[in-house]
């Protein structure tokens, strides 16, 4: 086989095994739900976590996506229920967050204005929400990141097939 030849396969073989393992999805699978006012109670003034932030403390770090619907996948809607602190409970996007996250306590920010208040979706409040029902519940889905192999690596075990398939041909 010629030179030319080798390297036109070699490429090809690169990029068709790059395609076909770069491909791969995320793993996206449930791993528990809690309620906002499982939390610890407000007037102790624990920190405040976003609903990203509450899946990691309660779960374990990792990558997290939210939903306020129930625990299928194909039901997430990214957002969490919170408690903000005097006001009310709502509902934000799962990463949510007023202030620095870790840092932020629950009566950091208290002015009685639900756009500035502190918000979080893991304190017990009970302001002006009940202790449970199902406006307060969020649903945790871990996700799991598939990584393809790298393209350098395709090339260079494409390379030596090739090379070791030429060798064999001119013995």
């Amino acid at each position: 086989m010629k030179i030319k030849t080798l390297t036109k396969l070699a490429a090809v073989m690169a990029f068709s095994f790059t395609a076909i393992l770069s491909s791969k999805a995320d793993t996206i699978a449930f791993v528990g739900s809690w309620n906002i006012n499982d939390g610890p109670k407000w007037y102790d003034n624990p920190l405040a976590y976003s609903g990203v932030g509450a899946a990691q403390f309660l779960f374990g770090a990792g990558d997290y996506e939210i939903s306020t619907v129930d625990n299928l996948v194909a039901h997430i809607d990214h957002q969490a229920y919170y408690n903000v602190i005097g006001v009310s409970n709502a509902k934000f996007a799962e990463n949510y967050f007023r202030g620095t996250e870790g840092v932020t306590h629950y009566e950091d920010v208290f002015i009685g204005d639900a756009a500035t208040d502190t918000v979080s979706a893991y304190v017990q409040d009970l302001f002006d929400s009940p202790y449970a029902n199902d406006q307060t519940i969020n649903y945790a889905f871990r996700v799991t990141h598939d990584v393809p192999e790298s393209a350098a690596t395709i090339v260079l075990l494409s390379g030596a097939l090739l090379g070791l398939a030429a060798l064999r041909r001119r013995l």
